[in-house]
This record gives structure tokens, C-alpha cells and sequence, in this order.
């Protein structure tokens, strides 16, 4: 144990610690105190072993408040071995390690801020400290953050020292490029050690998880570390980005100098007022030909909002031309949720997509989103194209995630986040959307309903549309039941409207429970399951389907031939269940349809019931939509005694027991 170094007075328990290289002790000289480094002059690297003198002088020129002053050093021997020692300021304090994942958002920026700022001026004097890392930063009695050992590690021969677990924390703060030339490194480096300081401080976890020195090597030159917002969802977007921007691999990707650090971190994005406010409305969702059937729509104002798929936007300029100029309210589906299945090739209008892959062999994949940048310039890609064509509301991007432990998931977080950042910034006035796209079978765990909800409310945006897979006539009480009670309390907690997309009949109970707006095509593309996002046809049928509002159902009918339209006017319910719309006139008795006719029908109908629940009060509405299922169960039964086949009615008894489940839970 060293009790004197050149008159600097050492006693036993004054030890402080051992770091990657080397042992600091408290010393006492001329009663005063200080804090020595002491090193065996082995480690110095070959080329600064003759000129280490040199390079602490330059070292003692950098006058910093939160720069720890050198006052001396030299060599001294010990045992037979040679060691160096440096004489420096003594910090009352605590280590930064010690704050590790216990302190705000805000107390983070405030360190992080003023390590940047101590950071310029030890740059300005030409070094770089090359070992950044909690352990070799103290927060003063003042709370300043001081920085310890600067410029010290490039005069280390690291190959020299053992694996030890020391070593191994040292690598964890060191950029890529440093561990692959430590001679050629400059500011940017060390701006990378302060992201993985920063990362670790707000979440109390490194950004990369490896057990040992070649693990750890390949993850920090080669793997992109989670989002901070996955371990601690109260982190704000933006200092989410300050950090993964310092993460980046490549130095030219990073900040390039501690200005543009400062001014990341100072530029909180405004709280914007959300732009959308609806009531019970209906989304159409588009289809490239329903030109003739919008416009006939139009003329009977059938239309409250128009969804028109990103992919049909070049195929069907007209189309897009015209719903411009109507003035209706106007969003899309971007399309991206069908990009990661190798079938996206079959479809031209995906595989054209401006952020497809860009090449009809390869899918889009999880990879092309690690980095920030990626993000970014992904976000761009999709808003830009919307704006191109004239959406009046942007939809952020989003692919299908089958749980919230998908990767995916997490992609679709971010995604959503830089959209509405990008929106912020480029196009403040105009609302923008966000997509779930999900597996419902997990929505009962209670866990996994949290966290979905945790990470998709903070995100604020404007509105939700929800797909919901399975959501279909098949779908079991469980899975309506949790797809319902999510979407109701994202609604509530995010104070947004969420819309049900792809929805059949079901839409109108879920508007009586409390949901905003539900969406399908005219007639068609009423129900979600993920295959159909690797169908060229989208789960499209050729099939004409009529709606029969009384049985809350389509039935179809094959090649236009009314048969079971003329099976059910001869019914003895035949009354209740005719419609008198100017669409339907004839059909009762062997007039052909029309697939025009049939959606216009739709249309005109799915209107009528919506105005009709917009005039109940709120709380009668679950009241109005039980007698409704009831209806439309006794007039299926009565149809199947008399024999008349128009269809499988089975989902209304599971629909009358979600509605009963939520009746339960309300009283």
C-alpha cells in the first residue's frame, strides 16, 4: 500500500478506486488535499512513453469550472516497478454512476448539457478525452458534473491490460471508430460516449447488453440499440432522438459539434392543439373503381370522410383529382403495413410506392429501421407522397405487429413519433393519424393491453385507426371484447378519436359503446386478418354483397342474381326486411342489380343509422344497439324456420354478448 508519492502524504483508508487503468487515492500535501492517479509506466503506449511530459503539460493548459485542474506529475518506483502518477484537484462528490437511472428527464439534460459544455472547451485546446463514462465524472457539491481523467486513455496501451471487467466497462463507452483506430478519432467520438452516458442515465441501462469484450465490440460497431423509450416510456421524443443521433455508427451521421448538441437539446417542440373532432362518423375507404359510385355519393352528400389507399394514388390521378376538389375530408392507408410481405411485388401500385424497397425482390425489413436517420428519411418518404397528392389529414406509417414484444411494435412507436414531429415541423396546420395494426389474441393480458396503451397514448396524435386481426364475423367474444375495451380507453386516455377500421356491422355497436368513427369499403373490405395483408386482392370478392340493415349483415349474392333477395320478399317478415331507397327499387321482384346500385344502397343506409344514433343520448345507446342485435336474431331464426338461406348469422349471439359484457361493466 503506497503511503508517499513525491511528499504527497497517502493513508490506507484513502483509497478511492481502481478504474480500466490504474488506482486514485486521496493525498495530502501541505494541508491541502488532492486526488492522485497512479499508473505502472508499463501500459503507456511505446510512442508517448519519451514524451509524456509533454502531453500532461498540454493537458494542465485546459481551465474549465468543470474541468479537474492537474497540478503535477511524475515517476516513482515501488516494489521494483516503475509507475507514473498525476497530481489533480480533489471533487467532494458523488460519481456520476451513483445518479444511474434515478433522476428526470430534465435533471439529465441539465448534466448532459454541462458535459457538453466542458467537453468544447477541453476540445478547443486540441484533445480529445477518449473515456467518457460515468465513472470519470463527479457532481460536485454544487451539483456541477466535473470531468475527470481527459486525454488520459490515448496514452494507454489497452492490449497490454487483461480482460478484466474493468476493461470491458471502458469499451462501453467508446465509439466504433475507436475501437477500430484509436489514433484517428476526433470530436465526434467522444460526442458518442456522451449518447451512451445519456442513454444509461435516463433508462439506468447501457444501450448494449453483451457479457464480454468480442461480444461487445461486434454490438457497438454493428448493432443498433433499442429505443430509450422501450425501457422508460416517459422520455420526450425529441431527447429521444438527441440521444440515438449521438449513438449513431458513423461519425458524419452524428452532431458535428457541441453547438448542434446544445441546440438539440434546448428545442422543445411546441404542445400543438389537436386538429380533428368528430362525431359518429363513417370512413370510406376508396377503391380505385369507385369513381362513378363517389361522384352519385357526392351528389347525395353519402359521404362524411374519404380513406383512399396510398396505392392507388398514381394509378387513379383522376380519382384523386376529384375527391380534391369536393372539399370532403380526405386521408389515406399508406400501404405500408403490406410492404414486409414478399407478395408486395404482385401489386403494382405497392411495389411503386415511393418508399417501397425499391426493388420488387427484396420486402421491406425490420433493419431498414435501426437508425434514427433511417426513421426519419422513411417518415419523410410516406408524408411527403400524401401531400404530393392532396390529403386534407396525413397518416403516419405503421406494418402489423403481432404483440408489444414484436419488433415491429417498437419500429411502429417511433415511426408514429417522427411523423408527428416531421408534421410539427413542415406542416403544423394539418391533422395527422396514427395506425395500429395488431393481433387482438393478447389483448386479455391485462399487461399487454397497458403496455400498448403506455406507448400509443404518449405519442399524441391527432386520431387513431385501429386493424384489429382477427376482426371478423368469426372473431369470439374474447377477442371483440378486449379489441372493444382497448380502443375504448386509448380513446379516453388520449383524448383522440380512434376509428375501427375494416369493420362490418359490428362498426355500429362500437360507435354505441363509445368509439368515434369506424371505416370500411362500400360493401366490401369489412373485416381484418393479417394474410390479407400478403393478398394482391385484399381480401377483395368479385362478389356483389347487399346490405341488409335489419339483419345488421351483408348477404352475397352470386353473379348479380337476386335469388335470396326474392327468397326473403317472400317471407313472412318480407315488410321488415325490404328496403324503400331509390337504389333498391325493383330488385324485390327480379330486377337485376347493380354493383353501383348495391354500394350506393350501402351507403345510403350506413348513413341512416349513424344519423339515427348520433340523435340518442350516450347513455341510451348501448340500450338502442341490444334491441337492434335482438331484432336482427329473431328475424335470422325466423328466416331459417321458414326455411330461407341467406346467410350464417351465428356472430350475432356473440355480438349480443359483447354488448351484454360491456353492459355489465358499465352498471
Amino acid at each position: 500500500m503506497l503511503s508517499n508519492v513525491n511528499s504527497y502524504n497517502i493513508k490506507p483508508e484513502w483509497f478511492i478506486g481502481k478504474g480500466s487503468f490504474g488506482s486514485v487515492y486521496k493525498a495530502e500535501k501541505a494541508g491541502k488535499f488532492y486526488a492522485i492517479k497512479v499508473f505502472q509506466t508499463e501500459l503507456l503506449q511505446t510512442a508517448y512513453k519519451d514524451r509524456i511530459d509533454r502531453e500532461i503539460k498540454a493537458l494542465q493548459k485546459i481551465t474549465h469550472p468543470n474541468v479537474v485542474k492537474i497540478y503535477d506529475f511524475g515517476k516513482f518506483k515501488d516494489n521494483e516497478f516503475e509507475y507514473f502518477y498525476i497530481v489533480m484537484d480533489f471533487i467532494e462528490g458523488k460519481s456520476l454512476t451513483e445518479y444511474v437511472g434515478g433522476i428526470d428527464e430534465k435533471k439529465c439534460i441539465e448534466i448532459v448539457e454541462s458535459v457538453v459544455d466542458t467537453i468544447e472547451a477541453i476540445h478547443s485546446q486540441g484533445v480529445i478525452h477518449r473515456d467518457l463514462k460515468p465513472a470519470n465524472i463527479v457532481i460536485n457539491q454544487k451539483g456541477a458534473p466535473i470531468i475527470l481523467d481527459f486525454g488520459l486513455a490515448k496514452l494507454i496501451d489497452y492490449s497490454s491490460i487483461t480482460q478484466t471487467g474493468d476493461r470491458v466497462g471502458t469499451f462501453y463507452y467508446m465509439s466504433p471508430e475507436q475501437i477500430t483506430d484509436s489514433k484517428n478519432i476526433d470530436s465526434r467520438s467522444d460526442y458518442f460516449s456522451i449518447g451512451v452516458i445519456f442513454y444509461e442515465l435516463i433508462t439506468g441501462a447501457r444501450p448494449y447488453d453483451a457479457m464480454n469484450l468480442p461480444a461487445l465490440v461486434d454490438q457497438i460497431k454493428n448493432v443498433y440499440p433499442k429505443n430509450p423509450s422501450e425501457l422508460n416510456s416517459s422520455i420526450s421524443n425529441h431527447i429521444e432522438n438527441v440521444i440515438l443521433r449521438l449513438l449513431e455508427k458513423s461519425p458524419y451521421k452524428r452532431y458535428q459539434t457541441t453547438r448542434e448538441i446544445k441546440n438539440a437539446l434546448r428545442s422543445i417542440p411546441e404542445k400543438r392543439k389537436r386538429k380533428i373532432d368528430i362525431d359518429v362518423k363513417f370512413f370510406v375507404r376508396l377503391l380505385h373503381n369507385d369513381k362513378t359510385v363517389f361522384m352519385s355519393a357526392l351528389d347525395d352528400s353519402l359521404l362524411d370522410r374519404i380513406i383512399f389507399p396510398a396505392n392507388f394514388f398514381t394509378l387513379c390521378k383522376p380519382t384523386v383529382q376529384l375527391i380534391r376538389k369536393t372539399g370532403v375530408s380526405f386521408t389515406t392507408d399508406p400501404a405500408t403495413n403490406r410492404l414486409p410481405y414478399p407478395a408486395f411485388s404482385k401489386t403494382k401500385g405497392i411495389r411503386e410506392l415511393p418508399y417501397s424497397s425499391g426493388d420488387e425482390v427484396i420486402p421491406i425489413q425490420k433493419k431498414d429501421f435501426h437508425s434514427i436517420l433511417q426513421v426519419q428519411e422513411y417518415v419523410k418518404k410516406v408524408l411527403e407522397f400524401q401531400i404530393q397528392n392532396g390529403v386534407t389529414e396525413l397518416a403516419a406509417p405503421f406494418f402489423f405487429a403481432k404483440n408489444s414484444s414484436d419488433e415491429w411494435f417498437n419500429i411502429n412507436i417511433k415511426l408514429l413519433k417522427e411523423s408527428i414531429a416531421y408534421r410539427d415541423q413542415f406542416y403544423s396546420k394539418m391533422p395527422i393519424w396514427g395506425g395500429i395494426c395488431m393481433n387482438v389474441d393478447n389483448w386479455h393480458d391485462e399487461e399487454e393491453k397497458s403496455r400498448i396503451l403506455n406507448h400509443y397514448v404518449k405519442t399524441e396524435p391527432d386520431g387513431f385507426f385501429i386493424y384489429g386481426d382477427p376482426i371478423a364475423n368469426t372473431s369470439n367474444l374474447v377477442q371483440l371484447y378486449h379489441y372493444t375495451d382497448l380502443s375504448k380507453k386509448l380513446q379516453t386516455a388520449s383524448a383522440a378519436p380512434v376509428v375501427a377500421c375494416r369493420i362490418n356491422g359490428l362498426g355500429l355497436i362500437l360507435i354505441c359503446l363509445g368509439i368515434s368513427g369506424i371505416s370500411s369499403g362500400i360493401a366490401v373490405l369489412d373485416n381484418f386478418r393479417e394474410p390479407i395483408l400478403s393478398d394482391a386482392q385484399e381480401g377483395y370478392s368479385n362478389d356483389p354483397r347487399y346490405y341488409i340493415p335489419e339483419l345488421l349483415s351483408m348477404i352475397t349474392l352470386k353473379k348479380k342474381v337476386a335469388t335470396k333477395l326474392t327468397d326473403i320478399a317472400k317471407s313472412s317478415i318480407a315488410n321488415e326486411l325490404k328496403c324503400n331507397c331509390k337504389y333498391c327499387r325493383g330488385i324485390y321482384s327480379g330486377t337485376p342489380l347493380t354493383q353501383r346500385n348495391m354500394k350506393l344502397h350501402f351507403l345510403t343506409r350506413r348513413k341512416q343509422e349513424l344519423e339515427e344514433i348520433k340523435k340518442i343520448p350516450y347513455d341510451k345507446r348501448i340500450n338502442y344497439i341490444e334491441e337492434k342485435v335482438n331484432l336482427a336474431m329473431k328475424y335470422a331464426r325466423t328466416l331459417s324456420n321458414e326455411g330461407i338461406e341467406v346467410g350464417d348469422f351465428s356472430h350475432l349471439t356473440t355480438w349480443k354478448g359483447l354488448i351484454e359484457n360491456f353492459k355489465k361493466k358499465n352498471s
